[in-house]
């Protein structure tokens, strides 16, 4: 029961971050990338675990630059809303500061 349930999770979670990789692409920009980077790093993580120490590191430093690269983006993107008057369109919808 319990392992079934675990897979479940693990399931809910690919397919979560398999929908926020799609989103953050449709952002367009620097962000886009990040969250690719992101969101395969998370997609990953527990294949990781069976992976040799030097593939779990270098999963380590992906999920790393991909978390990185999508706080840098999301910080200038919101410089840019900020510059243009507080509004921006994305995915269909309007974000207001």
């Amino acid at each position: 029961m319990a392992i079934g349930l675990l897979g479940v999770h693990f399931a809910q979670a690919n397919a979560r971050d398999i929908m926020t990789a799609v989103t953050t692409w449709r952002d367009g920009g620097l962000v886009s990338w990040g969250g690719i980077l992101a969101r395969i790093g998370l997609i990953l993580y527990l294949p990781q675990f069976f992976w040799p120490p030097p593939v779990r590191i270098a999963h380590g430093l992906l999920l790393a630059a991909g978390c990185l690269w999508l706080a840098i983006g999301l910080c200038s993107s919101r410089q840019r809303v900020a510059a243009d008057g507080g509004q921006r369109t994305t995915v269909g919808a309007v974000i207001t500061d």
